[in-house]
């Protein structure tokens, strides 16, 4: 169950996100070059790090900077489960 959320992320590459902290689940849903958003989830992501995508000024860059080499890349865990409208 997903205990921290952003519905309106004020982004042009990322719709919203959801975080379970018992999991250390973060998922994403980012707007897609076909026009359907494309839902990835990122394990292992501490709540520190979710504390920092919470107050970040730009999500965006936050994500590129602190979240998509350290747990996409790096971990190799990032999963891409579905495109809405499939």
């Amino acid at each position: 169950m997903f205990t921290r959320k952003c519905d309106n992320c004020n982004s042009s590459s990322i719709l919203k996100w959801e975080y379970d902290d018992s999991q250390q689940l973060l998922q994403i849903t980012f707007v897609s070059r076909k026009g359907d958003p494309a839902i990835y989830n990122y394990y292992g992501v501490p709540s520190e790090v979710i504390d920092g995508l919470e107050n970040a000024e730009s999500v965006g860059k936050y994500f590129i900077a602190n979240i998509k080499s350290a747990y996409t890349i790096e971990s190799g865990k990032c999963e891409r489960v579905l495109y809405y409208n499939e």
